[in-house]
């Protein structure tokens, strides 16, 4: 998993990771975190700052943790795989293949159908996985520009990019999510931050799309952002809302599929009682 020091809510993904990690260590199922946005004069600083990191949060966690400098990391498979925000992760099958990119908070889901074998043949392994042939020039063209102004900290170059690639790729989940997070999570802009939110959120309702309902749900209630100065009221009745049309489309599916369903959106719900008592 790739993440950056900069998160500020961050180490409750690593903590469940190193539980998956026990869960399945009998099949050899082994986690890596790699710390590959890190920015400083020297090596010798980054390394500091992330063992300061990984020792204030990380303190009993028995995974273990990696550090990127050169850059690499983010070329060869952030940006290979238009991986747009941090932390990502990244699952490697018993054959060497990348079965899986996306939030480590899906891996509950998909680590049983990859260790069984049934996630490469799965609808949704369909949708996550990214050949060469379908990324094209112009989405490769956006990725480096946004990459070059977040390594600056330039926010407002990077937004702008982003809400470029959302006029040109509407359908794209990741850009909405890049939105929301460089205006809340670096920007502070917590007006706009709202609107775009608010906006992902409805769009997913309109949508009726399970991915666009769980992203909005994860967006709205996750663990990322200090929710403190967004408004309350309008973000649990947006919250209600994708619940309900999440609840609708459970019904529709099979029973496996309506079982993980569910527990997603049990996870979901308790994150969003837990931000309720703490920025409500």
């Amino acid at each position: 998993m790739c993440w950056s020091t900069r998160q500020r809510v961050l180490a409750h993904s690593l903590v469940r990771l190193a539980q998956l990690q026990e869960q399945y260590r009998y099949i050899g199922i082994e986690v890596i975190g790699i710390v590959a946005n890190k920015r400083t004069a020297t090596v010798d600083e980054a390394l500091a700052e992330v063992d300061a990191w990984v020792t204030k949060w990380l303190p009993n966690a028995n995974i273990r943790i990696a550090f990127d400098y050169s850059g690499e990391m983010d070329k060869l498979w952030m940006d290979a795989s238009l991986s747009f925000q941090h932390p990502q992760a990244f699952v490697v099958d018993r054959d060497g293949s990348i079965a899986f990119i996306g939030h480590p908070d899906s891996l509950e889901d998909v680590l049983p159908k990859v260790t069984d074998g049934s996630w490469r043949a799965s609808a949704e392994a369909k949708k996550e996985r990214i050949a060469e042939g379908e990324i094209d020039a112009t989405e490769n063209a956006l990725r480096r520009r946004i990459r070059a102004a977040t390594d600056i900290e330039d926010w407002k170059s990077a937004l702008s990019v982003i809400e470029e690639g959302i006029n040109l790729f509407p359908d794209r989940i990741p850009l909405r999510q890049s939105q929301v997070s460089m205006l809340i999570g670096e920007m502070r802009d917590m007006e706009a931050g709202w609107i775009a939110l608010a906006q992902f959120a409805r769009d997913a309702i309109e949508r009726n799309s399970e991915d666009w309902l769980f992203a909005a749900m994860e967006e709205l209630f996750g663990p990322h952002y200090d929710y403190s100065e967004l408004p309350f009221a309008e973000r649990l009745s947006l919250g209600k809302e994708l619940s309900e049309r999440i609840l609708i489309l459970c019904a529709q599916q099979d029973a496996s599929h309506w079982l993980s369903l569910t527990k997603r959106l049990l996870i979901t719900t308790m994150r969003a009682a837990i931000t309720a008592w703490r920025w409500g």
